[in-house]
């Protein structure tokens, strides 16, 4: 079914310039590439990094484009004939809001929980999506695998996609009945306003080691765009923060002044969510963690102190969602591996083999430690370095 939106409607929350008098001006879709402009589309044209979307609005207009967004000041020279343009103060954040809009801002319908930090996203993520199906909640994943819901699964480009691919993400998962959205929330997105307007009910933050120096140049930069998360969330908002991080506990100083808010968590009795007790061994994670709801015990089947924290990292998130512990230990329990984290790989050898992702020093530490406190005779790593 077809779909058009006023220009009047999809402009709300955008900081505007200059519309002139088009803002009775209907579209089918949006589009921030001009390859995917269709006819009846509105084209957002934003300066990239490595180009500008200003250089294609003409390519936009001939492909049928029948408005344009265009930052002010960023206009080519010459005229731009065939569609009304409108200008914004800033684009890039322009298209987020107005994706939101036009997909009738999927996260004020859904409870939307935002995961960031270097490491553990990606587990988190898993053992949260489990937990709220264990408690009969239809649940949506965006993260570094895949985007999924239901049967649909699309592979992951970037951990957190654009402002305009999540809103139409988001929108089919809430169209199709989800009541979670659990999203795995990358510092670029933050940085890059691609999760702009999306209302988090609960924001997870699980550690920070050195990563992406080459785009944030220092750690300070970094972690600010990793605090852009806490900053912004509503008043109505929780964030669960792992306190056994140093920038955790600076995150946790700030937004104490709201104690109902925030829920912490740490190995030592310090946190509102620790473990009274845990043991490790190849074969998983034991523990009791103590929570504000009771305690839960966990027998999970993910390796390593490591998994642990993210274990607490998500028994925090049911916490804060009011999950019955029950629950929360079932969905936990109910995680038998992680594809690439750590993963185990059994084909009948005398040996063990596992697989991870860990793409950090501090990750290929962490990994490393899991495994040598099994103490096994001999440890062989064969581990891959990116570069130009």
């Amino acid at each position: 079914m077809d779909v058009k939106k006023k220009l009047k409607d999809l402009l709300s929350g955008v900081e505007v310039v200059s519309t002139g008098n088009n803002l009775a001006v209907e579209v089918s879709g949006i589009a921030t590439d001009s390859k995917s402009v269709r006819d009846g589309y509105l084209f957002v044209a934003i300066k990239g990094y490595s180009r500008d979307g200003h250089d294609f609005i003409n390519e936009a207009v001939l492909k049928g484009a029948k408005a344009i967004v265009a930052q002010d000041g960023c206009l080519p020279a010459g005229d731009i004939s065939g569609a009304p343009v409108i200008l914004v103060s800033d684009s890039r954040k322009a298209s987020a809001d107005i994706s939101n809009n036009f997909y009738n801002r999927p996260s004020d319908k859904a409870r939307v929980i935002g995961i960031t930090g270097t490491n553990g996203k990606t587990t988190v993520s898993y053992l949260c999506e489990s937990i709220f199906k264990k408690a009969g909640f239809k649940t949506g994943v965006v993260g570094t695998i895949n985007y999924r819901y239901g049967q649909r699964l699309i592979p992951a480009v970037n951990t957190t996609p654009g402002a305009l691919e999540l809103a139409q993400i988001m929108g089919y998962m809430v169209d199709n009945g989800a009541k979670y959205i659990v999203m795995e929330v990358s510092s670029h997105s933050l940085s890059q306003g691609r999760v702009r307007g999306v209302d988090f009910k609960t924001a997870v933050f699980t550690n920070i080691t050195p990563e992406h120096l080459d785009y944030h140049k220092t750690m300070q930069e970094y972690k600010n765009a990793k605090a852009i998360l806490f900053k912004n969330l509503a008043v109505h908002a929780k964030a669960v923060l792992n306190i056994d991080d140093v920038f955790g506990k600076e995150l946790s100083a700030e937004l104490c002044c709201n104690k109902s808010a925030l829920l912490t968590y740490s190995l030592g009795s310090n946190a509102d969510i620790y473990p009274e007790k845990y043991f490790l061994s190849s074969s998983g994670v034991e523990a009791v963690i103590v929570t504000p709801a009771g305690k839960i015990n966990i027998n999970s089947r993910l390796v390593g102190k490591f998994n642990l924290y993210n274990i607490l990292a998500a028994a925090s998130v049911g916490i804060a969602e009011s999950v019955a512990i029950d629950k929360i230990a079932a969905g936990i329990d109910d995680i038998m591996v992680v594809p690439g984290r750590l993963e185990k790989i059994s084909c009948g050898q005398k040996f063990d083999v596992y697989v991870d992702y860990a793409h950090t020093d501090d990750a290929l530490k962490n990994v490393l430690g899991a495994l040598r406190e099994l103490s096994p005779a001999k440890i062989i790593t064969l581990f891959g370095c990116g570069g130009n």
